[in-house]
């Protein structure tokens, strides 16, 4: 795991947003492959068309606080017209920049204890 930051959001999509969130994603999702520390960026969304989950991940800090300060300066306002964040858990051991942006009643911080991935 290391200095790996993951972020998983969950969202509710707004009633009449459905296509307007899905035109958002398109939009993030293209702005974001750009970013060469961000290692996953994947949304998915349930079969009642509501629920949404946000799978992010990071090869450090400072590669999740170029991500989310772009979020927030470009496409945040739009983006939360579309959905209700229900809550995030993040995993790994984020910097107090990444925390402060993501800090809130329903963020979850979870500490890597062992493991492997095989990618």
């Amino acid at each position: 795991m290391g200095t790996e930051v993951t972020l998983l959001a969950n969202m509710r999509i707004k009633p009449g947003q459905a296509d307007a969130f899905r035109g958002m994603v398109k939009q993030l999702v293209e702005a974001t492959r750009s970013e060469p520390g961000t290692l996953t960026y994947e949304y998915f969304v349930a079969e009642d068309q509501e629920s949404v989950h946000i799978v992010e991940r990071y090869v450090d800090s400072a590669a999740a606080a170029t991500h989310l300060q772009s979020f927030g300066t470009n496409f945040a306002k739009a983006f939360f017209e579309t959905v209700e964040p229900q809550g995030a858990t993040v995993y790994g051991d984020p910097d107090e920049v990444v925390r402060a942006i993501l800090d809130g009643p329903n963020t979850r911080y979870l500490e890597f204890v062992d493991g492997f991935d095989r990618r």
